[in-house]
């Protein structure tokens, strides 16, 4: 097992939720242990200034699954989210 921190933050949506939401779909992983959590943090926006500012926070987990299905994983539980991405950085992908 590794041990892995997590970012997590959202300005969309009851971003306080969505951040709490992603925590508890992440503990529903197999082979995932959420160790820690921080607090909620709100940040203003870096970059594009004229957003929203953001909710954060950082989960410690311990987990057996390899990076790219672990990063899998994460990426499905932003997709049932409804996360877009359609920059990164202020650049379009």
């Amino acid at each position: 097992m590794s041990n892995i921190f997590i970012a997590l933050g959202s300005n969309l949506q009851n971003p306080k939720e969505q951040v709490k939401s992603g925590i508890l779909s992440i503990k529903k992983i197999d082979g995932v242990k959420i160790l820690c959590e921080s607090n909620l943090y709100e940040t203003s926006p870096v970059g594009i200034l004229n957003q929203p500012n953001f909710v954060n926070a950082v989960i410690k987990i311990h987990s057996n699954l390899m990076p790219y299905e672990l990063l899998n994983k994460l990426l499905d539980i932003e997709n049932i989210a409804g996360r877009v991405r359609v920059k990164k950085n202020g650049q379009e992908l």
